[in-house]
Parts: structure tokens; sequence; C-alpha cells
């Protein structure tokens, strides 16, 4: 009942940019929407996952954010305390827009306005396993990006924390972490994540994935793959792709260079700082 009808083919808009949690970095393809219901709450665990799926919220605005991270919404409601939604997969953030002037575009200039939640008490974020390695920090990378260093614990936390960390082979042993194998050697447990960091162990490091090629955490992360999780993997957690079960993924003989993905070779080239690629 608040859209206000303009003349000479004007519209209320509100533009803006979508922000990481850090508020700096801007995102793409993140769904920007003014909601007129609450917002409905995700549901817990591994599924798989549309992108052109409905909105909770009964959107009466909706946009989408453009590779430079901007976003139009058009046909908004005018007046005080309008609310809007950024949302990316289970990332989702709520805020207030203060005033929304009628018939003209509302440039928002504030980040936080417009950022994913740095932890689970300003919105939704995704459950994220994360295991440790002795040649890549990628918990690191995830402060970086914002997110709050008190989202970070153990296995025992479970959801109450956004991520998990594991202890990788090499790595370090942060306050609570129990071994990688408790997390890819457990169908039920990885189940329980949106997203697996594994970072590089710098080796393949088969010893510490089921004893060798064809172990059972080959199958559960295959399977896990399968059902619509994510995985990020960093240089030599390739082995993940190349001795995979199914042969769209890996090689049915392992080393194979003709099935799948083929033939990986990890370790990082050594180059300059910056790296020229």
């Amino acid at each position: 009942c608040n859209v206000q009808k303009c003349s000479g083919g004007r519209q209320t808009t509100v533009s803006g940019y979508v922000y990481a949690p850090n508020g700096t970095l801007p995102l793409y393809n993140v769904q920007v929407f003014i909601p007129n219901a609450p917002l409905a709450p995700f549901a817990a665990g591994v599924q798989c996952d549309n992108c052109a799926g409905p909105l909770s919220g009964e959107p009466i605005a909706t946009a989408l954010s453009d590779p430079t991270g901007a976003f139009v919404l058009k046909g908004v409601p005018a007046g005080a305390n309008v609310p809007i939604v950024v949302e990316l997969g289970k990332w989702r953030r709520e805020m207030t827009i203060p005033m929304v002037t009628g018939c003209v575009d509302n440039p928002l200039t504030d980040p936080n306005l417009t950022r994913l939640p740095q932890n689970q008490k300003e919105g939704s974020m995704p459950h994220v396993a994360l295991t440790t390695g002795g040649c890549d920090q990628m918990g690191c990378m995830l402060t970086k990006l914002g997110i709050d260093p008190m989202e970070f614990g153990g296995q025992a936390d479970g959801s109450k924390k956004a991520i998990n960390v594991y202890q990788g082979l090499s790595g370090g042993v942060p306050t609570g972490a129990t071994p990688a194998m408790n997390l890819w050697g457990d169908a039920t447990v990885l189940n329980t994540y949106d997203l697996a960091i594994f970072s590089c162990e710098c080796e393949e490091a088969l010893s510490n994935k089921g004893g060798g090629v064809g172990g059972a955490p080959f199958g559960i992360v295959t399977d896990y793959l399968n059902a619509g999780g994510r995985i990020l993997t960093t240089d030599f957690q390739y082995t993940w792709y190349k001795y995979s079960p199914d042969p769209n993924i890996g090689a049915a003989t392992p080393g194979s260079s003709t099935i799948g993905l083929g033939e990986i070779i990890g370790g990082a080239p050594v180059g300059g700082s910056p790296m020229t690629l």
C-alpha cells in the first residue's frame, strides 16, 4: 500500500552495492529484496538448492547485484523504516532503511545496510567445516572477509558456531579441533555442513583420507557433493577430485589422464610477489 504511483513513468527506487561481511568487498549475484512478511528460517544441513527458487518474506521488490556489486530495486514502498534483505545461499541479513522518498532514487551509501552478516546475531550464515593444513591457512581468509572470530569453534560446538575447525595433516591444532577424519570420514557429520573448506596438507596425504586410494572418505565426499554440498579445496586437496569414485569427476584408475578430470599435479609454482599469471 505504500508503493506510490509516480507521474511521468518515474518509480521509487533504492540503489546501492552489496558487500561481503567486511563491508568493502563487493559481491556479484546476491539477491536484494524488500520483504512484506517475516523471513522463514533456512533448513539445516546439506540440500540441493535452486538459485531461482522462491524467496522468503513475500518480496515486494527484488534485484540481483551485478558484477560490480551494484543493484537497483524498483517499485519500493516509500516511508520510514523500510526493511531490506541481502541473501546469497544461506547468507542472509535484514536491515532497515531509515527513510525512502517516493518517486526518486534513494542511494544507500552506508555499507552496513547492505553487507552480509559477520556473525549469527546479525543474520543467517551457512554452516562451514574448515580443515587446517600445513601449507594453507584458509581460516585467515575467512577473517579477512569480515567473519567474526567468535564464530570459529570445534565439532562439539555444532551450529552454535558458524565455522567448525578440524585438524588436518601438519596443520595447527586450534582449541577444540578434532581430526579431519571425523569430518570427511563420517557422512552423518559431513552432511550437517553447507560447505567444507579443505586446506592444503602439503602432499596428497592419502593416509589421512582413509588409508589410501579407495578409502571410504572419497565416496563420502562424492556423495556429499551429489547431495548438494560444496567443497572449496586448495592445492593438494585436489585428491577429492582425482580419486573420486565417480568417473565423471575422478579417474577410474588412479593417475589415469583419460577419465574425469585426469592427471592433476600439486605444488604451487614459485613466482614473484605479486605473482604474474
